[in-house]
């Protein structure tokens, strides 16, 4: 009898660690967000964001939106007074730190003739709340509600873009809310379940690491209803991309494009490349669609 009620006893501790786990990885593992009180003071730029200060101040506009009652804070950024008609790309960061991590991106889109919104998560940056994938896509909604308003965008010429977690937002906007005209995915993961057990957490069914959480491209990616351009780092450790990147291209539908890039892991593409060839190899996809 004492040995069924101490085999009983470590049957529930074990499904309670599980269940612990499962909440644990989704929370820590995917969101690591840095707060600020102001974007882009010195103390809070590393070297390694690769912030070159191109974009000139009187072209960058603080935005609030309100998700749900927290403020979510952004910059729409103009593009250059001599492109006329430009297009707009809605930036979706990846999962760390905040909007100061990825300006190297929007100075890059900036350089390429592009209006740029970028935006930080609830309880990223200076943004209010609590990070959760329901939150994401929240935000996701506003910012394209947001710039879809603007009477300097032309609604026919809007790129939706995503980086690494960035990129569930992004498929999810172009799925399941508006469709823009492009979309560009970098360093994409397939599913929460695909990340999760490629980076070693634990090797168990999906829903016991993630418990049901929405994150999940691969059940979206054949609707987004625009052409894709998916790169991808050949040495992405993290995102591996055969069982990610890989797998999304091939259920997304035709038009679209694979730059899978030789020496690069998660989020050095640009450096690894140059920033000539990057803004090149972006520019030219957006060209062939959106001259």
């Amino acid at each position: 009898m004492k040995t069924a009620q101490a085999f009983l006893l470590i049957i529930v501790l074990l499904f309670c660690t599980i269940s612990c786990y499962r909440f644990y990885t989704l929370d820590v593992f995917y969101f690591e967000p840095e707060t600020v009180d102001e974007y882009f003071q010195p103390e809070d730029i590393e070297d390694w964001y690769h912030i070159r200060w191109v974009i000139p101040d009187s072209l960058i506009e603080p935005v609030v939106l309100d998700a749900k009652g927290n403020k979510v804070y952004g910059f729409f950024v103009k593009a250059p007074d001599t492109i006329i008609n430009p297009v707009t790309i809605i930036f979706s960061n990846g999962k760390d730190k905040n909007i100061n991590r990825y300006w190297g991106w929007v100075e890059i889109l900036w350089e390429c003739g592009y209006n740029v919104f970028n935006y930080d998560y609830e309880g990223y940056g200076k943004s209010e709340g609590s990070p959760s994938d329901e939150a994401c896509y929240r935000d996701k909604r506003k910012a394209v509600d947001y710039v879809r308003a603007r009477n300097d965008v032309d609604l026919s010429r809007i790129v939706y873009m995503g980086l690494s977690m960035g990129t569930y937002v992004t498929v999810y906007g172009a799925a399941d809310y508006v469709k823009p005209a492009l979309v560009i995915l970098e360093s994409p993961p397939a599913s929460s379940t695909a990340l999760l057990k490629d980076s070693y957490l634990l090797d168990l069914p999906g829903s016991y690491v993630v418990d049901a959480a929405d994150f999940d491209s691969e059940k979206r990616i054949a609707n987004i209803g625009a052409p894709l351009f998916l790169m991808a780092g050949e040495d992405d450790d993290f995102v591996v991309f055969e069982r990610n990147g890989e797998i999304l291209f091939a259920k997304a539908k035709e038009p679209k494009e694979l730059w899978l890039v030789h020496g690069a892991t998660h989020t050095d593409i640009k450096e690894v490349v140059g920033y000539d060839v990057y803004r090149q190899k972006i520019s030219d996809f957006v060209n062939t669609y959106l001259p």
